[in-house]
């Protein structure tokens, strides 16, 4: 399997946050917009970044441009295979941002 293209970016910035995971959960706040660019300076300082949204949010901005800036699939519904939990081990997640 092929790594995403935007995975380019990983740690071009600085290593500060290497290794760690970041789920982040996107709502229907305008504020929305800003995510993409939130996602790819993360990165850019080495996080792996997962992206959730809300329906509210796919109202504002797309999932496609979320898994274009993130470089990883985008969970746009919770389901039975709880998702949001089977992301990581529940110590090994680093940081969530709504």
């Amino acid at each position: 399997m092929t790594e995403h293209p935007s995975k380019d970016i990983l740690g071009t910035l600085g290593q500060e946050i290497t290794g760690n995971k970041v789920a982040l959960c996107v709502t229907g706040s305008i504020s929305a917009y800003q995510c993409p660019e939130l996602a790819r300076r993360l990165m850019r300082h080495g996080a792996e970044v997962y992206t959730f949204m809300s329906p509210t949010s796919q109202n504002i901005i797309h999932p496609n441009l979320m898994e274009w800036a993130s470089g990883n699939p985008v969970i746009t519904e919770l389901t039975g295979k709880i998702e949001h939990i089977a992301l990581s081990d529940p110590d090994e997640i680093s940081l969530v941002l709504v």
